[in-house]
């Protein structure tokens, strides 16, 4: 039951893990085309 449960979350964290660096990536990318349009509209 331990090790089952310990797979679990193992799985679960490798997941969110996942789910974090995409969204850490979707966030720069996005500041940098917003930095790029405050560039382009002075």
């Amino acid at each position: 039951m331990a090790i089952k449960a310990s797979r679990k979350i193992n799985t679960l964290l490798k997941t969110s893990s996942i789910i974090n660096s995409t969204f850490i990536d979707i966030y720069a990318i996005s500041s940098i085309i917003c930095s790029s349009i405050a560039i382009g509209t002075r």
